[in-house]
């Protein structure tokens, strides 16, 4: 690929012109913290700038800033071979296969704009930098592809589903045989392992904290919550089995960890010789420490929680 004539990237300046251009002569390898990008989905769209003149009047002429109608011609062909001629081998290998069975039309140069666009952006990241690639299901499946060839399989974080309506305007009624799109996808992508991560929190509700963290110590009037401390599946996955405060079961844990939980005063047994033990997991230390996730992606059934890793049921 061509080599970079970047010196340092100039703070709080904004680029206008195609981004490829601006990454290799403007943008320093390693200096970016985070990328967004939400590209063109070939969705056969033409995307107009409109400008205005010194005097602030609209002008009659329009410019295309980018057609998102892609069409396999002479650029996508010399992308395509600077690709597999000057790029490494790994994105050569993958875009010669890929153009073998999607075939030279109009994905395929959509897709080798993209790859192009995508060694640039992970050349500028930092170490401690992450991409969030925006797509629709229309690519999101040959994207991810090349993301796992260029950054590398391991450093693929999340695919975050963007739910973009509650409803949706379907074509049933005109004989349609498939379900309504409804939503988009966001690839998230680490430069490496030491990636910078900020999760956001949002609070507990009432309803939530009565329903699980029903136990109050006396001593302190802190809230807690009780974990069962049985070893899911017995005998079969391997768990151990031991007697604790009279009563006999497999537990998660081994012996020694169940005495050091019972030293440090984590462990409850609500009934005496009859019920099972339970651990006690660390205080409820603040009402605002359940992991926000927006509501406009779809949850999983757990969403991880701060500071004990518990998880509240969607």
């Amino acid at each position: 690929m061509a080599t970079t004539t970047a010196g340092k990237a100039a703070d709080n300046t904004l680029y206008y012109g195609d981004n490829l251009d601006i990454l290799r002569e403007h943008i320093p390898t390693a200096s970016v913290d985070l990328v967004y990008l939400d590209p063109p989905f070939n969705s056969n769209r033409n995307y107009n700038v409109l400008f205005r003149d010194e005097s602030g009047k609209e002008s009659e002429s329009q410019i295309t800033a980018f057609e998102d109608t892609w069409h396999w011609g002479p650029d996508a062909e010399a992308t395509y071979r600077a690709l597999t001629t000057e790029g490494s081998d790994r994105v050569a290998k993958m875009i010669d296969a890929m153009r073998s069975f999607v075939g030279a039309n109009q994905m395929m140069a959509y897709l080798v704009m993209m790859a192009a666009r995508l060694v640039e952006l992970h050349r500028v990241l930092k170490p401690t930098g992450s991409l969030y690639l925006h797509c629709d299901p229309t690519a999101s499946h040959y994207l991810k592809i090349i993301l796992d060839t260029i950054f590398g399989p391991d450093m693929f974080a999340n695919e975050i589903i963007w739910k973009r309506a509650h409803t949706v305007k379907g074509n049933f009624g005109q004989g349609s045989r498939l379900w309504g799109t409804n939503t988009d996808t966001i690839l998230f992508y680490r430069r490496s392992s030491a990636n910078t991560f900020h999760p956001t929190f949002r609070p507990y509700t009432d309803d939530y904290l009565t329903a699980f963290y029903k136990f109050t110590e006396p001593e302190t009037g802190r809230q807690y919550r009780l974990i069962s401390m049985i070893g899911p599946g017995g005998a079969a996955k391997g768990n151990p089995y031991y007697e604790v405060m009279g009563v006999s079961r497999y537990w998660r844990y081994s012996k020694q960890k169940m005495q050091e939980l019972s030293d440090a005063g984590m462990i409850v047994q609500t009934t005496m010789g009859r019920s099972a033990c339970q651990q006690r997991p660390p205080y409820l230390r603040t009402r605002r420490s359940n992991l926000h996730v927006p509501s406009s992606f779809y949850r999983s059934r757990c969403i991880p929680c701060s500071p004990y890793r518990a998880s509240q049921p969607a």
